[in-house]
């Protein structure tokens, strides 16, 4: 290939990229998800309050069974000494699945139980506008929860179903995740 060839054929790649570089809006697909996506009256932490919050001795965590938990213990023992950070007497604790991908379980830190909901067992954040989503330390923050609450907020893909993409509102009931409000963002 001549220099000339090679010149313009860097041009035209260059140019096709541009705008997604530029990270023009109109250039954006339809489907990425944004702050503003999120609803006018969206269910708040304050909704779903907890008695108290667990501050005494952390229990180890179970990780004999289900398999997931075997498989993952290393992330799930080590996430766990955090300490409670969801519905009062929980540890949400995460670790990477991948490029773009983020699993987690909920440890009972008064029991050491290990619960793996199905319907929320791996968020993704692909096609996501990141710089909406960053908090006061400068951290994505697509999966939200507070000790104090038993909501959780879910801002990308679940479980890697196209359909369940977007923002997800659930309720941590009876051991259980239920989704209570969605805003969908599918492929």
């Amino acid at each position: 290939m001549t220099l000339i060839a090679r010149f313009c054929l860097s041009l035209l790649l260059l140019l096709s990229v541009l705008p997604a570089l530029a990270g023009d809006e109109d250039s954006s697909d339809v489907h990425t998800v944004r702050a503003a996506d999120f609803p006018a009256n969206p269910p708040r932490f304050e909704q779903f309050p907890v008695r108290e919050i667990y501050a005494g001795p952390l229990a180890k965590p179970d990780v004999r069974s289900p398999m997931r938990s075997r498989i993952f213990r290393t992330m799930i023992r080590e996430g766990a000494k955090s300490g409670v950070n969801f519905a009062g007497h929980y540890s949400i604790v995460s670790w990477g699945c991948g490029s773009g991908c983020q699993g987690l379980a909920v440890v009972d830190a008064m029991s050491g139980k290990v619960h793996h909901p199905a319907n929320l067992l791996a968020v993704d954040n692909n096609n996501v506008n990141y710089e909406d989503f960053v908090n006061e330390a400068g951290e994505w923050d697509l999966l939200r929860f507070r000790s104090d609450s038993r909501l959780i907020v879910v801002i990308g893909g679940i479980n890697e179903e196209p359909a369940r993409r977007g923002i997800s509102y659930f309720v941590w009931e009876n051991d259980r995740l239920k989704r209570i409000r969605f805003m969908p963002k599918p492929y």
